[in-house]
C-alpha cells in the first residue's frame, strides 16, 4: 500500500490495525485512487504542521485511518450524509479492533471531513475531552482541505508546501495540470475548521 509505505515509523501493531482499516474500506467499496490521494495530501500537511501541533505518530495514525475511511458511507447510502454513515460504521463494525476511545476519535475525524463543523450538540463529539476535541478539530481540518484538493477525483495536486508564521499558513500546491481552480476553491471553502483550530488564517494557491 503506497500511502502507508510513505508513513514508515508506524509500529507493528499499527500496521496490523491499518490492515483492518483497509479491509473495512474494501468491504465498503471505497474509491481507491481518491482515498489514497486524500490520505497522501493529508499526511503531507500533517508533517509540515508538526512543529506547530506537536503531534506524533499516534495522531498521524488516527489521521491515516480516518482518511482511508472518510468515504466508506457512500456505497451504503450515497453521497448525501455519507460522512455520518462513515461515523456510524467506524463506531459499530466488528472488523476494527480499536479501543472505544480510538474508535471515537477516528470516527469523529472522518465525520467532520465535510459539511457541519464539530459541535457540542453532537453527542459523539461531546463524549471527547477538551484535548481530544482539539485533536479532532485539527486532524479533521487537515482532512477537509486534503479532500477539497481532490475535488474532481483525478489526482491533480501532487505536492503541498506550507509556509507558516505567527498569523497565517500559506499552502502552495503543485500539480500535473494547469487549472486547479475548483480544487483550490473547494479546499479554501473547507479550510475554516483548521484555521480556527490553529488560530491562523489560511491561504491556498
Amino acid at each position: 500500500m503506497s500511502t502507508l509505505n510513505k508513513s514508515p515509523q508506524l509500529t507493528e501493531a499499527q500496521y496490523d490495525r491499518f490492515n483492518e482499516v483497509l479491509d473495512l474500506a474494501q468491504t465498503c467499496g471505497y474509491e481507491e485512487e481518491h482515498t489514497q490521494q486524500v490520505a497522501r495530501l493529508a499526511l503531507q500537511i500533517f508533517d509540515q504542521l508538526r512543529d506547530l501541533t506537536n503531534f506524533g505518530l499516534e495522531e498521524k495514525f488516527f489521521l491515516l485511518c480516518a482518511a482511508f475511511l472518510h468515504d466508506i458511507g457512500i456505497s451504503a447510502e450515497g453521497t448525501r450524509g455519507h460522512h455520518k454513515v462513515a461515523q456510524r460504521i467506524i463506531l459499530s463494525t466488528p472488523l476494527l479492533h480499536f479501543s472505544s476511545k480510538e474508535r471515537l476519535i477516528i470516527a469523529n475525524i472522518a465525520r467532520y471531513h465535510r459539511k457541519a463543523l464539530p459541535s457540542e450538540q453532537h453527542s459523539h463529539y461531546r463524549a471527547l475531552n477538551t484535548r481530544e476535541q482539539h485533536l479532532v478539530n485539527i486532524l479533521s481540518g487537515i482532512l477537509r482541505i486534503a479532500d477539497g484538493l481532490d475535488y474532481r477525483h483525478d489526482n491533480r495536486v501532487e505536492h503541498i508546501d506550507l509556509v507558516i508564521d505567527d498569523h497565517s499558513i500559506a499552502m502552495q500546491c503543485a500539480g500535473n495540470r494547469k487549472k486547479n481552480k475548483l480544487e483550490i476553491a473547494s479546499a479554501m471553502e473547507k479550510s475554516d475548521l483548521l484555521a480556527n483550530a490553529l488560530g491562523r488564517s489560511i491561504q491556498i494557491s
